[in-house]
């Protein structure tokens, strides 16, 4: 693998690869993005790439979302097991922004410990961490891995600690519409009636408010209104408002 990775190096212009990794913001779905990470990753000499990230839905909804080539048997055990609660670059990133080395000093615990020799025993040898913070609170992290701790590996890394959280930035950047886009679309459309009903609700105005406004039962408002909330996907008024607001509907 070392070998394969050096001769990619040769004729290799990293700011122009870099320019066209910008092209990410045409991918339409994760799937496109993964390709397109994998093929920058393995560009610039990682075997592996990791990215994670909690994106935040609203006051009280969140969303995770993982794209990585780990080895497959790590990457199921890692889920399974929640294991980002002891990820050393996980926790890292929610308390800065500059990369985190795979070093020795970095786990600071014995699960941790536990965790990078796991990591270890799956191939993943070395690596750096590039946190990711946005405006919005989300809180995401970018993994490149190798399989191997020789001094290349440590020269790769170092010479790619900007380049890095380049391509986090831009990862990040696109994940998050598309994660939205995605969490918060209808379930099915919602009858004039039922839009109604939502813009009074917007407003302030109370189930027995809106029912006079529009000449129904409460028990006929309430019905709309569990409508709206099921096709939100989504357990109170509040959050169906806000809901609506992001797709443009009020």
């Amino acid at each position: 693998m070392m070998s394969e990775q050096r001769s990619l190096q040769v004729g290799f212009d990293t700011h122009v690869e870099l320019k066209k990794f910008q092209d990410l913001r045409q991918c339409e779905n994760e799937e496109q993005i993964k390709v397109m990470i994998e093929r920058m990753s393995n560009r610039l000499g990682f075997d592996y790439y990791f990215y994670r990230a909690r994106f935040v839905l609203d006051h009280t909804r969140r969303i995770d979302r993982i794209l990585s080539n780990y080895p497959a048997a790590w990457l199921q055990q890692y889920k399974h097991d929640d294991l980002a609660r002891i990820d050393p670059a996980v926790q890292h990133a929610h308390s800065t922004l500059t990369p985190l080395v795979w070093e020795p000093h970095v786990h600071i615990d014995a699960e941790q410990a536990r965790f990078v020799g796991e990591a270890q025993r799956h191939g993943l040898a070395t690596g750096v961490s590039f946190p990711v913070h946005n405006k919005d609170g989300d809180i995401g992290v970018f993994s490149l891995a190798l399989g191997t701790q020789d001094v290349y590996a440590h020269g790769l890394i170092q010479e790619n600690l900007y380049f890095g959280a380049f391509i986090a930035n831009c990862i990040h950047d696109r994940m998050r519409p598309l994660v939205k886009e995605k969490a918060l679309s209808l379930n099915a459309p919602l009858t004039p009636r039922e839009l109604e009903c939502l813009n009074w609700i917007a407003c302030g105005k109370s189930t027995w408010e809106t029912a006079k406004i529009l000449n129904l039962s409460e028990h006929g408002v309430l019905h709309h209104v569990r409508n709206i909330m099921r096709k939100f996907d989504v357990t109170s008024r509040h959050q169906a408002v806000s809901k609506a607001a992001y797709c443009g509907l009020i």
